[in-house]
């Protein structure tokens, strides 16, 4: 490995391109569909992050799925983190759908996915869904933070939106 370079997989960042530090749910979200294809199948993704909050490496897609979902455990979020060294990662995925809203199982996803990074000292910053818009243009990119939405409220107490 020589001085200055971050290695994944079929990627290199340069210290120079790496973005600053993740600070809002907005600058994941573009790192995410930057890298996500606009099709009609779910694409599970993770962001690693250094101590600083700082991107490691692009955003990796962990488990491709099908139209209304993904089969994924947390060896599958958290190899790529443990093999990088990661301090924190954000997960996220994208909803062909349009529909943002955080369904029971995205929720259930997310507990048991910060329970995971507990144990192995990584530490789950966030779970977004997203959007990346359509093939033609006609919808526009966005994104939910499952965080800012009321995780880790008990399910009684979280918005109705």
């Amino acid at each position: 490995m020589r001085r200055g370079r971050l290695f994944l997989p079929n990627r290199v960042w340069t210290v120079a391109e790496r973005p600053n530090s993740v600070t809002r749910p907005e600058l994941a979200a573009a790192l995410f569909a930057g890298v996500t294809p606009a099709d009609s199948q779910e694409h599970f993704l993770v962001l690693m992050l250094d101590s600083n909050h700082k991107p490691m490496a692009p955003p990796i897609e962990v488990v491709k799925g099908v139209l209304d979902g993904c089969m994924l455990t947390p060896r599958e979020v958290f190899g790529p983190a443990l093999c990088c060294r990661a301090a924190a990662i954000i997960i996220a995925h994208n909803h062909p759908s349009g529909n943002l809203r955080p369904s029971e199982d995205d929720l259930e996803i997310t507990r048991r996915f910060e329970e995971a990074g507990t144990l192995l000292g990584i530490h789950l910053l966030d779970h977004l869904i997203f959007n990346v818009g359509d093939i033609h243009g006609r919808v526009e990119p966005t994104h939910v933070s499952i965080r800012e939405w009321g995780w880790p409220a008990p399910a009684n107490d979280r918005r109705d939106d």
